[in-house]
């Protein structure tokens, strides 16, 4: 199984309050949680519209989503006696000791850590497009520092375009970022397509055009003599 680790360490204060780090520290407590790979399926589970809404629920509840989906265990439950999981999602009284933690702000981090390896920034996003046009419209141009993902992705689609399979059983099973670098990659591929579709049609009409003028040169040279 594929899985993240998200850790955040914080320190009680004299004043009552509390600091949190992402670094290790003198006198610093360590949380862990260990994530699921999410997947496109359960990224869906994660990101559905509310009940009866066409709206994406809210970053509040999209979070609570990912603790119950996604959570396979955290330090937070070292002490908790109670069922932590039953068929593949956390209980709502295990969920609710978490969420009983303090401070609450290490628990948003936490998630986020987790949530934030399915997304494909803006800056890879341009990235994944400009090697893409490298690959497919610079005729055999090789990059330098490619996507981590990129070669995976183009290596499903041609399994899938030229051989029919696929690693995964279904669509649901594939991780969401590496998803979302294969529709990257399609688009772009489509493109280049169209490219060289609109190129063709170009080359054909000025072969056309030479053709005709070709024609009118001899018609002209015909009627001189």
């Amino acid at each position: 199984m594929t899985y993240t680790v998200t850790r955040i360490y914080y320190r009680r204060l004299k004043s009552g309050r509390y600091y949190l780090s992402k670094l290790s520290g003198p006198r610093f407590i360590e949380v862990k949680a260990v994530w699921r790979e999410i997947t496109v399926a359960l990224w869906e589970k994660i990101t559905e519209p509310e009940y009866l809404q066409d709206e994406p629920p809210s970053p509040i509840n999209q979070e609570e989503r990912a603790w119950k989906h996604l959570l396979l265990d955290t330090s937070l439950w070292k002490d908790y006696r109670g069922q932590k999981l039953s068929d593949n999602q956390v209980t709502d009284e295990a969920l609710k000791y978490i969420q009983d933690f303090m401070p609450p702000a290490l628990l948003r981090i936490l998630v986020l850590d987790a949530l934030a390896t399915a997304y494909v920034t803006k800056e890879e996003e341009e990235k994944i497009k400009h090697q893409c046009r490298v690959l497919w419209l610079g005729r055999g141009s090789k990059i330098n520092d490619a996507h981590p993902m990129l070669a995976d992705a183009i290596q499903a689609m041609s399994m899938a375009e030229r051989y029919k399979m696929s690693r995964y059983d279904n669509y649901g099973q594939i991780p969401q970022k590496l998803a979302t670098v294969m529709r990257l990659a399609a688009a772009m591929y489509g493109e280049m397509l169209d490219q060289n579709q609109q190129m063709r049609n170009l080359q054909d009409m000025a072969a056309r055009e030479a053709g005709l003028r070709g024609a009118s040169a001899q018609q002209a040279m015909e009627n001189q003599d």
